[in-house]
């Protein structure tokens, strides 16, 4: 009866997959309810637990049958029946088995921890009377996905059996009773020997030899963080505080420690996927959000933390982030500069649009500004990621994720997470796109545009609409070199553009960069989420806001109009005009503006403010030749006497098109 079972799936399984690939094929069906039937029938409902699947809504690429003991409480070791993905044999596997909740505490640790258990129980019975030399100790489940490798990578000891040549019933209940005889000789008599209890942590905590003053300190930030978790960001925090050189010596002082602690109670050995012996995981879980990664100390380490009462290395509370009076305060306590106007021009673009393009050559601080800023608004640091953007992006399903045909569910992606995240949060979050233009800007981002210009929200394959909430800031990087794109107008309508320039070595490495702080409404100007109704002001509502300021005695808004025609007409001579967007988001950029200088009825430093959107939001778009662009160059250097930033941007490109015949804002 079960060699037949076991004949039947691997005889169908194939064809119902190409047939349908849905669970509501009879072969599904007999997986689900025949065979675990009769396996209960031939084992003892009473003494086992016989669960099986062949997928949920698609049919599984590695489907399984599941023997558990009953009434015994013992982690995760059980005996399974796995099928090669292409049918061509199943095995008959003990191994150490992976399911949600053990998945989601030790994340991309995960796989570690499965080798090490697996190792640790496979030397056990090794020394113990049973004769394992006949088994595998790998297997081949024909198939590259994560899972199938989670599957191979937790087997202790397996046997195969190859289509076509199925042994009878006798013999396969013989090795299955093997296996059950040895799965109950572990729940008798293995005591898992990797981690410390929380009674060993408190003698290692209370023993100078054991773990370091440095390591209690990483420890005791740790244990008074959020969750009792540190990011990577974090963990830099914790490596500059206790003066640690380089990414070596910290991991090296964690090592030791846990050496210590593994030879003083005699533990056995952790194994990463190398095969190689680790020890961070004697101290921490592990999970990835982004490209950044969060360690979270172990709950037998956070008991024995929470016991532990020596006087002289009592637990203190510290703060990871030191306290400052404002973000530019922020960044020299982390031994940053950034130019006043760096900062102003960023935060005050992001009031106006929650879409920003931050450009520069490398290293000049594009993404450390928007994840400082990030960090600055958040002490767990949990309010943005970074996602670099790939050179084969070329739909939104790198960023929304997609729908998954295999296990009928949305596939999500860290970026979708954190718009899920902003969704139910009151506070700023940060989408920062990193190298945004490897790929075609438009290809995987406009419907990310259009949300957020229409307020609309993205039709998402197999769930509801993803709806881009107004908490949600989103900041792109831009490098240019020959593997990236030129940006179309369309998206440099819906951002302002805002250059990093490379300071004098000399100037920073003598600290003389100018580095005066912003000195106007520093709430306001910080608060992104404050006086968030402009964004949507229409024309009339903005010249209302305007209509008693004044600049030399004359009406600002008239003089703010001519300005922008002025600019307009020039730059309509070469197709490089604007339209009421535009003209839109600029009025509204001066407007944060003005009330970020606290509002003055005579506003003489206006001219500050209309040269960033200049250079923010009318010089981006140009690019030609010089028959093309040459008079327009001219031309706005003419008029931009007032504006220095944009005069001397102006002045860099015309030297750049008089030596390469070519020029765009992006060089």
């Amino acid at each position: 009866m079960f060699k037949e079972d076991l004949e039947k799936v691997l005889d169908e399984f194939l064809d119902a997959k190409k047939r349908t690939n849905k669970t509501s094929e009879p072969i599904a069906h007999y997986i689900r309810k025949d065979i675990r039937n009769h396996l209960s029938t031939l084992l003892g409902a009473d003494n086992f637990i016989v669960n099986s699947s062949a997928g949920r809504g698609n049919l599984a690429t590695i489907p399984w049958i599941d023997i558990g003991l009953a009434n015994r409480d013992f982690d995760n070791i059980n005996i399974a029946y796995l099928f090669r993905a292409d049918m061509s044999g199943v095995y008959l596997v003990l191994r150490t088995f992976f399911f949600g909740d053990l998945e989601k505490k030790y994340g991309k640790y995960l796989p570690d921890y499965i080798k090490s258990k697996k190792t640790e129980i496979r030397n056990f019975i090794k020394n113990s009377d049973f004769n394992t030399e006949k088994y595998y100790e790998t297997i081949d489940l024909k198939n590259n996905w994560a899972i199938a490798k989670n599957h191979e990578e937790g087997v202790i000891f397996a046997k195969f059996y190859k289509k076509g040549e199925i042994p009878s019933d006798d013999e396969l209940i013989k090795d299955l009773k093997e296996f059950i005889e040895i799965n109950e000789y572990i729940a008798d008599n293995y005591a898992e020997d990797m981690y410390l209890t929380s009674e060993e942590w408190v003698e290692a905590l209370e023993n100078d030899e054991l773990i370091s003053e440095k390591m209690h300190s990483i420890l005791e930030i740790m244990y008074n963080s959020k969750d009792y978790t540190a990011s990577t960001s974090q963990i830099s925090e914790i490596k500059a505080r206790q003066g640690f050189e380089g990414e070596q010596s910290y991991n090296s002082e964690i090592d030791a420690n846990s050496k210590r602690v593994k030879e003083y109670f005699n533990k056995t050995a952790l194994y990463d996927s190398d095969d190689k012996e680790t020890f961070w995981q004697r101290l921490f879980y592990g999970f990835k959000k982004d490209k950044a990664f969060y360690f979270i100390l172990r709950d037998e380490l956070i008991e024995a933390l929470g016991e532990y009462n020596n006087t002289e290395k009592n637990i203190k509370e510290v703060k990871v982030m030191p306290e400052t009076d404002s973000f530019y305060g922020y960044l020299l306590n982390k031994g940053y500069l950034f130019e006043k106007e760096t900062i102003e021009n960023y935060l005050l673009s992001l009031k106006v649009k929650p879409f920003v393009i931050l450009t520069g050559n490398s290293g000049t601080g594009k993404t450390k500004l928007s994840q400082l800023f990030a960090q600055y608004l958040s002490e767990n640091n949990d309010n943005y990621k970074i996602i670099p953007v790939g050179a084969n992006w070329t739909e939104n399903r790198h960023i929304i994720g997609y729908y998954n045909i295999l296990t009928n569910e949305h596939k999500k992606t860290p970026a979708f997470e954190l718009i899920e995240e902003a969704q139910n949060n009151d506070n700023a979050f940060f989408l920062i796109l990193d190298e945004m233009n490897l790929s075609h800007v438009e290809r995987y981002f406009a419907d990310f545009l259009s949300a957020i210009e229409s307020s609309e929200a993205i039709p998402v394959e197999g769930r509801d609409d993803l709806e881009i909430p107004e908490n949600l800031f989103i900041v792109g990087t831009v490098n240019v070199d020959e593997t990236t794109y030129m940006f179309s107008p369309k998206v440099l309508d819906r951002a302002n553009t805002i250059e990093f320039k490379t300071h004098s070595a000399k100037d920073y490495m003598t600290n003389t960069i100018n580095t005066d702080a912003p000195d106007g409404d520093i709430n306001y100007l910080e608060n992104l989420l404050l006086d968030s109704d402009v964004k949507n002001m229409d024309i009339n509502q903005l010249r209302q806001e305007f209509r008693n300021v004044t600049y030399n005695n004359q009406d600002f808004w008239e003089v703010l109009s001519e300005e922008i025609f002025k600019f307009q007409e020039i730059l309509k001579k070469s197709g490089f005009d604007f339209g009421f967007r535009v003209i839109n988001e600029i009025t509204r950029f001066m407007l944060v503006s003005w009330k970020y200088e606290n509002s003055p009825q005579s506003w003489n430093n206006w001219q500050r403010y209309f040269d960033a959107q200049i250079k923010q939001k009318m010089l981006p778009k140009l690019h030609g030749s010089q028959k093309v662009i040459g008079q327009t160059l001219d031309d706005l250097l003419d008029e931009c006497g007032d504006y220095k930033t944009s005069k001397v941007k102006l002045e860099e490109m015309i030297d750049v098109l008089r030596k390469q015949r070519y020029v765009s804002y992006i060089n």
